[in-house]
């Protein structure tokens, strides 16, 4: 009898088996030895298919790290729709608790999958960039408040949103070359959240704003303290 020949379902099943193996073992990689280090045809190897398999499946280097940025936005974004409903103020608060999250549950991965989203990004145009399904989130977050009657809607919220993202990135990247701590992260992102939805709130979700950001410069300085408390004391005396 003529050997079976699989199915359009069994084929397509099979295919996306092997996708989602090159994508684990590209992440593994990726945490183990960097960007840099993450060739095709080392991953060929650790995904036991072929460079040409990776390329029918995925394509190139560039669009490979693509598609890991495009799963770390869907973590992300899930991540936000499995927490209940909140107000806006708390769900740009989220964005960055998620993201935290999210970093902690493997560093060495998600510094550099965020050092390669910017390798990627140079050479993408603005329509294409990976940030642009990033500004969104906040930009959903500013709409939202300003429907509640947080913010005025003098600032556009695309303008307040991609302000947001802006120096949320910049935190991400500050984190991802070993400049920042987490908790540093979150400060510096939360920071950038409070003063940007300050520029456009009304009076009185302004003072909540405020309220926040001394809390933020509070938390600051009783860290500094603690820091140096805990600094070991070197004896330097002679014996």
């Amino acid at each position: 009898m003529p050997a079976s020949v699989p199915s359009t379902d069994t084929r397509a099943a099979n295919m996306q088996r092997r996708r989602e193996r090159i994508l684990h073992e590209a992440r593994r990689l990726i945490g183990a030895l960097g960007f840099n280090g993450l060739t095709l045809r080392h991953l060929a190897e650790a995904a036991g298919v072929t460079v040409p398999t990776i390329y029918n499946l995925i394509g190139n280097k560039d669009q490979l790290l693509r598609e890991l940025n495009e799963e770390m936005m869907s973590h992300l974004e899930a991540r936000l729709a499995a927490r209940p409903s909140e107000s806006p103020l708390e769900r740009a608060e989220a964005m960055i608790s998620e993201s935290i999250a999210l970093f902690s549950s493997d560093a060495d991965y998600y510094r550099a999958a965020l050092i390669a989203a910017d390798y990627v990004e140079h050479a993408m145009t603005r329509d294409e960039s990976l940030g642009r399904r990033s500004v969104r989130l906040p930009t959903d977050v500013c709409r939202a408040a300003q429907a509640a009657g947080e913010l005025r809607g003098v600032i556009p919220a695309e303008v307040l949103g991609e302000q947001v993202f802006r120096t949320y990135r910049t935190a991400c990247r500050d984190w991802a070359n070993r400049r920042l701590t987490l908790d540093r992260f979150r400060a510096k992102a939360l920071l950038a959240v409070y003063l940007t939805l300050a520029a456009d709130a009304v009076d009185g979700f302004h003072a909540v704003l405020v309220g926040k950001i001394a809390r933020l410069h509070r938390e600051a300085e009783e860290s500094l303290v603690t820091t140096a408390n805990t600094r070991p004391v070197f004896d330097t005396t002679t014996s």
